[in-house]
């Protein structure tokens, strides 16, 4: 009964399918179909897509997002591989692009307030696509990354990895 009180409160997210390629007209058509089709049937909660950051073009998501009017926009990108490299600079990219489509589709365009846009950051290794295992601090610069150009909110999880985690 205790908790009735902050059920007001509550908030559902749904993130509509994952890493979709958006380059294909088909997936493409059929994403922005569903969010058409589909928001009515989801009234209190916030529906928002998920890409792989640099796979899908800054061009192609302008228009996804014009044409499906998601109510938030989310990247992965997970830039820590065997070996000591990463992928940083693509990583900054993609902060850049996916800022850019939360506050561009809103401010100057119709005065509303910005389309959330977030981030998933990395907390795993796996040997399928050569990601290790990134350090505390490498995970806590992806947050102070996404903090710092006003991400609106930062997932993480552990896939498959003894990686620690920052919550």
């Amino acid at each position: 009964k205790a908790q009735a009180a902050w059920r007001a409160g509550l908030a559902a997210i749904v993130c509509v399918g994952d890493e979709q390629w958006l380059n294909d007209s088909t997936i493409y058509n059929n994403n922005v179909t569903w969010f058409n089709s589909n928001r009515g049937n989801f009234p209190n909660t916030m529906l928002y897509t998920n890409q792989w950051g640099t796979e899908v073009p800054e061009g192609t998501m302008i228009s996804f997002v014009h044409d499906a009017n998601p109510d938030a926009v989310n990247f992965d990108n997970y830039p820590y591989v065997v070996g000591g490299g990463s992928f940083i600079q693509e990583e900054y990219e993609d902060l850049s692009k996916y800022r850019r489509l939360g506050l561009g589709s809103y401010i100057g365009a119709n005065g509303n307030a910005p389309r959330p846009y977030g981030t998933f950051i990395q907390t795993y290794a796996t040997s399928g696509d050569n990601r290790r295992a990134p350090s505390d601090s490498e995970m806590r610069l992806q947050v102070f990354q996404a903090l710092t150009c006003g991400y609106t909110f930062i997932g993480t999880f552990t896939y498959n990895s003894g990686a620690s985690t920052l919550f």
